[in-house]
């Protein structure tokens, strides 16, 4: 592997490190919360098309769903909850299955 081959695929192996470390930094709220997770029940539907549950418009995150996989907000599709520990790993595993396509395309191109 050449120069020109490994500069792409360290930048995308950087980005995508870069991903999964925002997916379990703990963010900033603007919006104090009710109480802790543990004193609140669920009494009715979610609201998931609330702005602040998506992370940049596209990244679904909310802890206190407990729903895994959630419909995108465009009505096609489905998205993992990154805010539900499954999701995170999710989340990753698609991360590390591109990352490791691009790596086997680069070493046997």
């Amino acid at each position: 592997m050449n120069l020109s081959e490994f500069i792409p695929l360290l930048l995308l192996g950087v980005v995508l490190v870069g991903m999964v470390v925002f997916l379990f930094l703990p963010r900033k709220t603007f919006r104090t919360r009710a109480g802790p997770s543990a004193d609140r029940h669920l009494t009715g539907p979610i609201f998931r098309d609330d702005d602040r549950y998506w992370l940049g418009g596209f990244i679904y995150s909310n802890p206190d769903d407990p729903d895994v996989l959630v419909p995108n907000r465009n009505g096609r599709g489905w998205t993992p909850n990154v805010g539900h520990p499954l999701g995170k790993l999710i989340m990753i595993g698609m991360l590390l299955l591109f990352l490791l396509l691009a790596l086997l395309k680069a070493v046997f191109h």
